[in-house]
């Protein structure tokens, strides 16, 4: 015990002594230091071992930062573990956890986690179990209604990059990704992925059932009668572009395309069939044959 200070050591017969721990009049604790400027000051590195505990506790550190008389462990007090540099160049603050009841004058029950990282108390993340769960990135006010509320207002969300639907194993609903083939945006749902922005590159599907069973002439002999196609994939436009398709079998009748564009994501290519058919025998057929990009078509019609 030397002036105010009682001090441990380990030695062999008073000699190759080394002070191991020391206790200061002020209360505070150095093991490794001889100036301790905390209740406990250790330098070096430290071990827990909870795993060889027999207490119906297995928590290997227990902080309490709630007592009554003292302090209410709330947001207003916002206890925390900071990780700090002591280093002459650029010193201070690295990162620090933050934890407590979500009030700020009292208690209220929900309890908040949150991570600071960089020398001010930003709280980058925040995570509280108020409203079932919630989590805020760059706010620590999520909203009561989302899971995951992003703050940034100068920052997008960026969601996972695969190189198809085919790299998800176990699709579940809900599940969206960015394709990086067809450099688009896909979703899950009712078990299949579907496009939600346009795609390139995407392979072009098409139903081409949607042509008339009949066409009926009018008293003037002319013929009218509308047919589509629905599409889905590809660029968007048809190439080389759809032209106008003369009538094989009952012949004087023409199939007009009306439009050589459509979206990607699901889209129609209209057409008109008109003309004046030459003599036939009612019900017999006129033929259309034409083709998108390269996939031949053929529509048959019957003519009254």
């Amino acid at each position: 015990v030397t002036n105010g200070v009682i001090s441990f050591w380990t030695g062999v017969a008073n000699s190759n002594t080394n002070e191991r721990m020391r206790i200061h009049s002020n209360g505070n604790v150095g093991i490794g230091t001889a100036a301790p400027t905390a209740k406990l000051h250790v330098e070096g590195s430290q071990y827990l071992n909870a795993a060889i505990t027999s207490a119906t506790t297995k928590n290997a550190l227990d902080i309490n930062i709630g007592q009554d008389g003292f302090s209410y462990g709330n947001r207003t007090d916002n206890y925390g573990i900071i990780m700090r540099t002591n280093s002459s160049l650029l010193g201070g603050p690295i990162a620090r956890i933050n934890f407590g009841d979500i009030n700020t004058t009292t208690m209220l029950g929900p309890r908040y986690l949150s991570f600071s990282v960089g020398q001010t108390l930003n709280e980058l993340l925040y995570l509280t179990n108020n409203n079932g769960g919630n989590i805020g990135i760059g706010t620590t006010n999520p909203n009561a209604g989302a899971s995951l509320d992003l703050g940034a207002t100068n920052k997008a969300f960026m969601t996972n990059r695969v190189v198809g639907p085919s790299a998800i194993s176990s699709p579940s609903d809900g599940m969206i990704i960015f394709d990086t083939t067809g450099k688009c945006f896909k979703g899950y749902g009712n078990g299949a992925w579907n496009d939600l922005s346009n795609c390139v590159n995407a392979p072009l599907s098409f139903d081409a059932t949607y042509f008339p069973l009949a066409v009926m002439s009018s008293a003037t002999n002319k013929v009218s009668a509308t047919g589509f196609i629905r599409l889905k994939g590809g660029t968007g436009t048809i190439s080389p572009p759809l032209n106008t398709v003369n009538s094989t079998g009952v012949t004087g009748l023409v199939l007009i395309p009306m439009n050589n564009t459509y979206d990607p994501k699901g889209g129609t290519l209209y057409f008109n069939i008109s003309g004046f058919p030459a003599p036939h025998t009612p019900g017999a057929s006129a033929n259309f044959t034409f083709s998108i990009n390269g996939s031949p078509i053929t529509w048959t019609v019957s003519v009254d």
